[in-house]
């Protein structure tokens, strides 16, 4: 069971960061797109 935490921790922190990294320009790309406002 330790391993397995372990080797889905590894596997997870790049994966939430890969997932930020793609995330944040689409995003910020949406808000520019509609003016910044709320709908």
């Amino acid at each position: 069971i330790d391993n397995l935490a372990r080797s889905a921790v590894s596997t997870e922190i790049p994966l939430s960061i890969l997932t930020a990294l793609i995330g944040a320009p689409f995003f910020a790309y949406l808000l520019k797109r509609s003016g910044g406002q709320w709908s």
